[in-house]
């Protein structure tokens, strides 16, 4: 079973300030031998198989797509990829990289209407990615990063711990 190493809410804000979220879609990403993007609807299970630079390009992509539901976008998504409205796709195949590009950047410029909440688990490939977030028109955005990991070692049998639960 592969282990997640992200994953993208999407949803509306919730109470007083847009504090928090009411849930609607949950995008996760596992990152074994293969990275993955895994969106669940209902029974239907979509994944696609990302861009290792553009990770967290694609996991927003894969959201406008097939949450979101942004017009602009899947109707650009429809002519470009091979296989379209795809449930299942590998963006090194599936796409020229030329019309990847143009929906990363149609996709930046598309006002957002939802809330998005990204976590970020240690050692997640995307990162690193996370200043792309600032080219884009989410105006309710939270980005959450560990401050605090205690990891036990079967190999090594040794308690590893990094950061503070201090409040201070």
């Amino acid at each position: 079973m592969a282990s997640f190493t992200a994953q993208i809410i999407a949803g509306n804000g919730g109470g007083y300030e847009n504090e928090g979220i009411i849930p609607l879609d949950t995008l996760y990403l596992s990152e074994n031998s293969r990275p993955a993007w895994v969106l669940k609807k209902g029974p239907k299970k979509i994944t696609w198989i990302p861009t290792v630079d553009n990770m967290l390009e694609d996991g927003l992509l894969m959201l406008a797509i097939h949450a979101i539901k942004q017009p602009e976008i899947i109707a650009l998504a429809n002519q470009y990829f091979n296989n379209p409205n795809p449930t299942y796709a590998e963006l090194y195949q599936d796409i020229t990289q030329e019309h990847l590009q143009v929906l990363y950047e149609k996709n930046r410029s598309t006002q957002w209407c939802c809330k998005l909440i990204i976590t970020v688990f240690n050692k997640s490939h995307i990162r690193s990615q996370i200043p792309v977030l600032e080219q884009y028109n989410i105006k309710n955005l939270e980005v959450c990063t560990p401050i605090f990991t205690r990891n036990y070692s079967s190999w090594s049998k040794e308690v590893t711990i990094k950061g503070t639960l201090s409040t201070n």
